[in-house]
């Protein structure tokens, strides 16, 4: 669990240094996350083997397990401790998600960024599991203003108000169409 606040704390299993406290070792009860007391955090999530975090200055930090890529930060290694997205910096992030083995970043002018495993189309890529940040073209010029992160999927809400889900479209997620071997972005809700 992850608790976003000025000051984030986080508890539960510390396998592969989900919480972001230099070790492995679970924690009982909530513990302020060290590495983070400078950055004043304004959004915080959490995925199964990793964490995110977004500083009132718009940076982004991940740490957990790297596998996939999915920290965005160019290797699969595990960190243990919160570490600066690189690959996002001139941009300014203002949500970001961790799903089960990828994650979103949005930033203030509507575009999204994705990293990690991309096989179910969670990314909105062509089977790609990109290890750095990569912009999603598949919402072409709508812009999203709100994005979500599931275990095999992606919610996003465009500024023109539809609901856009990627993923594979077979399992029990809200459904994307597959041509050929894209991923293709399946309205869900359409704005009238």
């Amino acid at each position: 669990m992850l608790a976003a606040c000025v000051r984030p704390c986080s508890w539960g299993s510390g396998t592969n240094g989900r919480l972001g406290h230099g070790d492995t070792i679970m924690q009982l009860r909530p513990r302020r996350v060290a590495a983070l007391q400078s950055p004043r955090i304004v959004h915080a999530s959490a995925g199964c083997g990793h964490s995110l975090a977004v500083s009132d200055k718009g940076e982004l930090f991940s740490w957990g397990q790297g596998h996939n890529g999915r920290l965005g930060h160019g290797n699969q290694e595990t960190k243990m401790s919160p570490a600066l997205v690189q690959g996002l910096l001139g941009h300014v992030i203002v949500r970001a998600f961790a799903g089960w083995e990828h994650s979103v970043a949005l930033t203030r002018e509507g575009v999204l960024y994705a990293f990690g495993a991309g096989d179910h189309g969670a990314l909105a890529q062509a089977w790609e599991e990109p290890a750095t940040p990569a912009r999603v073209c598949a919402l072409g010029d709508d812009g999203a203003c709100d994005v979500a992160a599931g275990a095999e999927h992606t919610l996003v809400r465009t500024r023109a108000a539809d609901v856009v889900a990627f993923e594979w479209g077979l399992g029990s997620q809200p459904g994307a169409r597959r041509a050929g071997h894209k991923m293709l972005p399946l309205h869900v809700f359409k704005a009238v």
